[in-house]
């Protein structure tokens, strides 16, 4: 069955197999294939089964899971160490599934689901460690490298992370993070 488009799916298409199928699996430019056997266990080979593995190990389900890089955007609020002010940033980055298998295994289907989580602890951790009081302070503290590289979590990396500071002042937004 093909899934509704949804660009925070990472499942594309999930095909119950037959017992004994008669063809391999079409191939999609930028997706791997994970089958699901009758043991419910999950393999990922490398360019799908053959035919005679499909005979041989007779999977159950097909699923189709893509691998290509996705960019996204979330707002994230960050608080200073001392508490007293609350600063709101609007985050870009790329996500990817490097873990087929898991995502599969944990039935994610919505990626933004679980990535703030992620991404808002990394970057909370990333800001404990600056000292400001005001947003401007932030904006002048939030140099390239502060942020992380990236993170990985739920079978899925988040990486070319940027982050400009929502101010309600004159200034304009900078953008901050990898450059890479």
């Amino acid at each position: 069955m093909l899934l509704p488009g949804d660009e925070n799916n990472p499942v594309l298409y999930i095909e119950e197999l037959p017992r004994f199928p008669g063809h391999r699996p079409l191939r999609v430019p930028g997706a791997v294939h994970v089958y699901l056997t009758r043991g419910d266990r999950l393999f990922q080979p490398a360019g799908g089964f053959t035919l005679g593995e499909l005979w041989l190990i007779r999977p159950s389900r097909l699923y189709v899971v893509d691998v290509s890089p996705h960019d996204g955007q979330v707002s994230h609020d960050v608080t200073s160490v001392s508490g007293a002010v609350t600063a709101s940033l609007v985050v870009t980055f790329h996500w990817q599934v490097v873990d087929p298998r898991l995502v599969v295994a944990s039935h994610l289907v919505d990626v933004m689901a679980v990535i703030p989580h992620h991404l808002g602890a990394a970057l909370d951790a990333a800001v404990a460690g600056l000292s400001w009081s005001d947003v401007a302070e932030l904006n002048v503290a939030l140099t390239p490298g502060v942020l992380p590289e990236g993170v990985r979590g739920d079978g899925l990396e988040i990486f070319m992370i940027r982050a400009a500071v929502v101010s309600l002042g004159e200034d304009a937004p900078a953008m901050v993070g990898d450059d890479a």
